[in-house]
């Protein structure tokens, strides 16, 4: 069976939202309400709480360690993680159960023993990359009246808080490699010719999709765009004459980067060098605009999977979703989480007794730092 490449799934399909520039087709955008509707936002004001495509995603420990092992390859260059680009590139926001780190970091020692890494460098990159993404929730006494976390917690306790969360931030992504989650229909993400989840492929797609954030709000590309030959121009335009959306969110990032190059007053100084800068920049142009489809590819998949696995939101779930969207400081006030959910659902009730947490006397957040 052949496999369609991201860049082929974007030219069947058309272009997708990007939430920041507030571009899009009418079926993208009825997408987008379509997740928000079954997460029980409201989808005339979710928008509202996005600053710019945050899909949120509950790590598992077992995700963790099977990329570390990954980025630390024997004999070989470290590599980077998914997982930390899509964080970084602002795509992601990692959940994950209060102890997370503590089981991490315990099963670190174990694991680089078995596989021959370098447990002082596991432990290091955990500290340094993974934990300040990261957003511990504390669901004790918390009840998610779902089957699937109770089939989980009775083959291994350890994992029901993160079965908990996953279902209560649903439709988000679960990465996990536990068995005990996938065979009761978590963390299910499927890379298109494939039978057999993989966790792998939903981080890469999460990190390919942030390229696309990284080019709307990028003058940097703009001022890439300026000082673009002749012969970048046309494999770049080779590149996006088939997806006029992202040529679209290209040429926005050109206006800006004129606007900075002028500003700042670089122009003058660069045009001396514009020859052999052009000459590079035209080697590259074409695989900028590849990247860019892929990550318009890879944003249409993220809706998808998000509509495909939807469940019937409950109160606590979409108090959840919303403060999963929001920023963690300030938080949210009730008034404002009533805005953002569907009408009828009591936030009142959802907020007594649950694992949101109190930023200050009357705002809400889910879940705090893990540094």
């Amino acid at each position: 069976m052949t496999v369609p490449t991201r860049s082929e799934v974007a030219v069947q399909s058309g272009t997708e939202m990007d939430e920041r520039t507030s571009v899009s087709t009418p079926a993208s955008s009825k997408r987008l309400a379509t997740v928000d509707a079954v997460a029980g936002l409201d989808s005339k004001n979710a928008s509202a709480v996005r600053t710019r495509f945050v899909y949120p995603v509950v790590v598992d420990a077992s995700a963790v360690i099977a990329d570390l092992l990954y980025r630390l390859p024997l004999g070989n260059p470290e590599r980077p993680s998914s997982i930390v680009r899509a964080a970084e590139a602002g795509s992601a926001r990692l959940f994950a159960k209060k102890d997370a780190v503590q089981e991490i970091l315990a099963r670190v020692p174990t694991v680089a023993a078995e596989e021959g890494r370098d447990e002082a460098r596991m432990c290091q990159l955990v500290a340094q990359e993974y934990v300040p993404w990261l957003r511990l929730v504390d669901l004790t006494g918390v009840d998610v009246d779902d089957p699937r976390v109770r089939n989980v917690a009775a083959r291994d306790i350890s994992d029901e808080d993160t079965a908990k969360l996953a279902v209560l931030l649903a439709p988000s992504l679960l990465l996990t490699t536990d068995r005990d989650l996938l065979d009761n229909g978590l963390g299910l993400f499927y890379e298109p010719g494939f039978s057999e989840p993989s966790w792998t492929f939903a981080a890469a797609t999460l990190r390919d999709y942030g390229f696309r954030i990284e080019l709307t709000a990028g003058t940097q590309g703009g001022a890439l765009l300026l000082l673009l030959g002749a012969n970048g121009a046309f494999n770049l335009g080779k590149a996006l004459r088939r997806n006029p959306k992202v040529a679209l969110l290209v040429g926005a990032a050109a206006v800006a980067g004129a606007w900075w190059l002028s500003s700042a007053g670089r122009l003058t100084k660069l045009s001396e060098r514009m020859g052999d800068v052009s000459k590079v920049l035209g080697e590259g142009m074409e695989q900028i605009g590849a990247r860019a489809i892929t990550a318009d590819a890879a944003g249409r998949q993220l809706i998808e999977n998000a509509v495909t696995n939807a469940q019937p939101p409950t109160p606590l779930a979409a108090v959840a979703r919303v403060l999963s969207l929001a920023p963690i400081h300030p938080g949210l006030t009730m008034t404002e989480i009533r805005q953002l959910v569907a009408p009828g659902l009591d936030v009142g009730v959802a907020l007594e007794n649950t694992p949101f947490v109190k930023v200050s006397r009357w705002r809400w957040t889910l879940g705090m730092p893990a540094s």
